[in-house]
């Protein structure tokens, strides 16, 4: 996610953008939700949609 953002963006602006700290602090939560869904094996998604 953090190599799209940089990708999308362009790192200068990525670089000037992370001097922010609410950026920062924005960043670290996405990464350690997203973390915890990979660990606990949630999905973000309902497999069950009912097409067979």
């Amino acid at each position: 996610m953090v190599m799209l953002v940089q990708f999308l963006l362009g790192v200068d602006s990525y670089i000037a953008m992370l001097e922010q700290w609410y950026i920062q602090a924005l960043l670290h939560v996405v990464i350690i939700i997203n973390t915890l869904f990979l660990l606990s094996g949630e999905k973000y998604y309902n497999e069950n949609v009912g097409a067979e």
